[in-house]
């Protein structure tokens, strides 16, 4: 028969591990989510700084000239891609220099984020993010910032360590929480244990014997 003590803990411990489980996996979700919504975000802006400054240089040279030299300095890190294609959809220029003179429809990228010269629109630009080895490529499109899921080698890192983060401060608090469980239990559990102490007092024969009330609740109303 198993004793209330085991009872009240292994409920208390599973009360604790489906309360702090759920709650670290909900709060993974949600900030996995929002880092990714801002990293969307920031890597939208960022096409569109570059789109403008494009943009000027259309402008100043009537023409793309040689933007293939302008757009590797356009680069923010090692793990971005840009192309540049003109309004026929011929890619301009390619950062890695692989897709030149191709249809972007060959590519299968599409909703870039326009180039716009006095008003017109001479060209779309589409920036690529990869991310970990293996992982692929993320397309920033210019619908919104939802089109871009992936994210860099060292946001993921960091998501990755916050996480974490959440995980370890998720299986602190539920040592914390057990460890207090189990001294509320073993104070409940402790009058019970005396009461049944007192009976077996009593029934062998000890009648003089007298169960200590220390609580003035339902189970001390009992001993008494």
């Amino acid at each position: 028969m198993r004793s209330l003590s085991w009872k009240l803990g292994v409920a208390l411990l599973l009360m604790v591990v489906v309360s702090v489980g759920l709650m670290a996996y909900l709060t993974n979700r949600s900030t996995t989510r929002e880092f990714q919504q801002y990293v969307s975000q920031g890597n939208l802006m960022y096409a569109r700084m570059v789109a403008d400054n494009l943009g000027e240089f259309y402008a100043g040279e009537q023409g793309w000239g040689d933007i293939q030299e302008v757009m590797a300095t356009s680069l923010r890190s090692a793990g971005e891609r840009i192309l540049v294609a003109d309004r026929s959809g011929v890619i301009m220029a390619d950062t890695d220099r692989q897709w030149l003179g191709r249809q972007i429809q060959e590519t299968g990228l599409s909703g870039g984020v326009v180039i716009t010269a006095s008003g017109e629109a001479v060209g779309e630009l589409y920036l690529l993010v990869s991310g970990r080895q293996g992982m692929g490529m993320g397309h920033m499109g210019g619908a919104g910032a939802h089109m871009m899921p992936m994210m860099l080698g060292a946001e993921e890192d960091f998501l990755d360590r916050v996480n974490d983060s959440l995980w370890q401060a998720g299986l602190i608090a539920a040592g914390v929480a057990l460890l207090v469980g189990l001294v509320l239990t073993r104070q409940i559990t402790r009058p019970v244990r005396n009461l049944i102490s007192g009976v077996r007092h009593i029934a062998g024969g000890e009648l003089g014997y007298r169960v200590p009330v220390r609580s003035r609740d339902e189970i001390g109303e009992l001993s008494d």
